[in-house]
């Protein structure tokens, strides 16, 4: 079954993220300057959901892996990229439907 239990901790770690990110920007403790160029993502990262609204179905993709897993399957030579893309719309309407 599908589970959204992992997503529930999410908050305080993207937070984290976005605190030790910022403290890498400024050159502060455990600054490394190839760092810099990862330090702002989260200032530019929207959310999971994309285009729609947050909830149980874009969590359920995120819990589900269906965008890594295409990306996956392409880089692989598992499927061409247009396969991989249908693959991950079939499963993404799973919980869209």
């Amino acid at each position: 079954g599908v589970t959204t239990r992992s997503c529930v901790s999410q908050p305080p770690a993207i937070t984290a993220s976005a605190q030790s990110n910022k403290t890498l920007a400024t050159g502060g403790i455990g600054f490394i300057p190839v760092q810099r160029a990862m330090s702002k993502t989260d200032d530019r990262e929207g959310p999971h959901s994309f285009a729609g609204n947050l909830g149980y179905a874009s969590a359920a993709c995120l819990a589900d892996w269906i965008v890594v897993d295409m990306f996956a399957s392409a880089c692989t030579g598992q499927a061409t990229a247009k396969q991989a893309a249908e693959t991950a719309e079939k499963r993404a309407k799973r919980y869209y439907t």
